[in-house]
Order: C-alpha cells, then structure tokens, then sequence
C-alpha cells in the first residue's frame, strides 16, 4: 500500500534555478533528489488546463449540482497520450521508464496540493488515494483482485480519518464486491473531491491461475487485444469489462480516478470492448501527445541536472559513459540507469564499463517488464 494520509503531506515542485522546464520533488539536502524535467511545460500545463476544467465542474455540482465528471488520462503507443476526458477515470500508459509513475504518484499530487482550489487550506481541499495493482489478488478472478482494491481503498480512508465508509464493513458485508465498491464511492462525503490513484491497471484484465499463469480468458482477451491495435478495426462484440466501466467510466464528480497501466495493446482493446450503454468511453479522449523519445536537447539538460547533483551530494562524479547511454531515450530512462548506477558499491561499479552495466540493467529489469506480454502477443 502506498499512502500518504494528509495533501499536506505531499512534496511540492519546487522550479529550478537553472532550468524553467526543472521541476524539484522533496527535500534536495539528502541523497538524490527527485526531479521532474517537462519539455517546454506541455505536460504540467495540460494537467493544470484539466485541473481548471475540474474546477468548473466542481462549482458547478456545489452551487446547482451538476454531476457531470471530468476526469483525465495519460496514454499512448509509441507515444504518451495525456488525454482529458468527460465522464471517464484518469489513466495512464506508456511502455517502461517512460516517467509515467513519477507523473502519477508525485506531479500530479503536487499540482493538486498547490491548487487554487483543491489545494492545501483551500475551500475544497481534496484527498488523494495512492495504489499500486502489483500485489492485487491475481488468481481469484474479478471478485479476488477488486477485494483487494477495496482493502486498500478502506484502509487508506481510515488512515484519513473518513469514517463514513466504515458502513461498507459493517453494514454491507453480505453484498458482493462490486456492490461494496460502489457503496464505497457512494459514501464518501460529497462535499469534498477525491482523487483515486491506481497504478498499472493492466493487471485488472491479467488475472491468472492459482499457479501464477495467465487463465485462458486472459490469455485470449491479450490475443484478441493485439488484433484490435494491428488491424485498427473494433468488430468484437465480447465485453469482459462492464465492471471496470461502472467503477470508473460513470464515477461521480466527488471521485476521480487515476490509472496508469504499461500494456496499451491490453488496456485500449479492452476499453474498446467496453459496452456503450450511453457513451463510448473511445469517444470521449481529446489527446496531448508527450513523447517517450525526447529530443537531444531535453536530454542534455537532464545529464546538466545529474551532473550538478551528483557533484553537490556527497556522491561520486558519475562517468560520462553513464550519462550518454544511447538506449536512453527519455529523461526517465537517464534517471533509471544513474539510479541503479549510484546505489552499488565501487567494487561492483568498476568491475564493468557503464556502457556494459547499462546494457546489463536493461536485460535484467526492463525487458523483463514486457517479456511475459510479448510472449501472448506473438
């Protein structure tokens, strides 16, 4: 469980000095800190531009009760979409180290935090909800993995103080799960906005069998996925994922929620196969392209950021091999490489030259990330 119990408690970006698009995250006297590098701000204003949108519709369910949601998503192959949408949840994809984490877990509460609005001490001053699917209840079905985010949901809302939607354990503990889930949202208090943020959502449709591989439904819907994004036809009539939509496609104003998820072929086959029942959630995606290949120039103020941390941490200079990687493609990737660069011992670092351990991390930690999908994909 990944909680922070106050918006208070959020680090705040802190601009750079040197870089207007350098954004800083948390105390920067203490090891590395963590940085947040937006070329030309596209994506910090798109979430403040969506924010605003969020605001209007807030004031208007407050003074004439209009429950219409906005919410938002942050999506793409091969690029990072970040699209905000009418009536669906926030989500997130993109392939590994794209940054897509780091945009969920510590940008986007750091611009609610700092908000006009939901911000610290303001009028509405929002919760945020912090969770990641890995450890979810993988190999019993539907009911196994959203027991598990309904766990984590109620044990965040009790470390918030929120004691209304302890009426889902006591009361409604006969009712299946997708009735507690929707009881759940229900009662939180809808005078105050809450941000549901849930990481790699994927894992929804990736259940498994008890023996930890995927049960022949996941299997065939990964199949069928890869169909549907190479043809770039939707003629499937199968629809695994009513319970997904009903949560997040139609969640009321005072509920936002925030998804990321590493499969695109998985996740928008499944949104396609979504019953309509009103409104395509496909329909409903206005997009802001972020890319997952940034340009030299992005790059090279990500190395001058390193560099000059590196040199005022108390830590040792870092090889310019290590910084000019030619398989970093994005700031995250750079970060990554440094990061698991830094935190070995001397011994182990100058046992291999940067280019070989970087090739050596990017066999053992990120091409295991999507091996498992390439295998169903094939």
């Amino acid at each position: 469980m990944i909680t922070v119990a106050r918006l208070a408690d959020y680090a705040r970006l802190e601009a750079s000095t040197a870089h207007e698009d350098v954004f800083y995250l948390g105390p920067r006297d203490v090891g590395l800190p963590t940085f947040f590098l937006d070329a030309d701000l596209a994506v910090t204003k798109s979430v403040q531009s969506w924010l605003e949108v969020v605001r209007r519709k807030w004031k208007g369910f407050m003074n004439e009760g209009d429950p219409t949601a906005v919410s938002m998503t942050i999506t793409g192959t091969p690029k990072v979409r970040l699209l905000l949408s009418v009536r669906l949840v926030c989500v997130a994809h993109s392939s590994p180290q794209t940054g897509k984490s780091l945009l969920l877990n510590k940008v986007v509460p750091a611009l609610i935090a700092s908000d006009e609005l939901f911000g610290v001490g303001r009028v509405a001053e929002a919760r945020v909800f912090r969770l990641s699917t890995d450890k979810f209840d993988r190999r019993n079905g539907e009911a196994g993995f959203l027991s598990s985010l309904l766990d984590e949901l109620t044990q965040q809302a009790n470390s918030m103080g929120i004691l209304e939607v302890r009426r889902v354990r006591q009361e409604l503990g006969d009712l299946g799960v997708v009735a507690r889930l929707s009881a759940f949202v229900d009662f939180l208090p809808h005078n105050v906005p809450h941000f549901i943020l849930v990481d790699e959502v994927q894992n929804f449709f990736l259940l498994s069998k008890p023996d930890g591989s995927l049960d022949g439904s996941s299997i065939d819907q990964m199949r069928r996925c890869a169909r549907v994004c190479v043809s770039r036809t939707i003629t499937l009539t199968r629809c695994p994922n009513r319970i997904f939509k009903s949560l997040v496609g139609s969640s009321p104003i005072h509920c936002t929620w925030v998804l990321t998820g590493s499969s695109m072929a998985t996740y928008w086959a499944n949104l396609a196969l979504a019953p309509v029942n009103g409104f395509s959630i496909l329909n409903h995606l206005p997009s802001v392209h972020v890319p997952t290949r940034v340009g030299a120039a992005v790059l090279e103020r990500a190395r001058a950021v390193l560099r000059k941390e590196f040199s005022s941490a108390a830590m040792p200079s870092l090889p310019e091999p290590l910084l000019q990687f030619e398989f970093a493609n994005t700031v995250a990737e750079l970060v990554f490489y440094v990061t698991e660069w830094s935190r070995l011992p001397l011994s182990v670092t100058s046992s291999k030259s940067p280019a070989e351990f970087c090739m050596d991390t990017l066999a053992d930690k990120v091409y295991p990330e999507v091996r498992f999908l390439v295998c169903f994909l094939a």
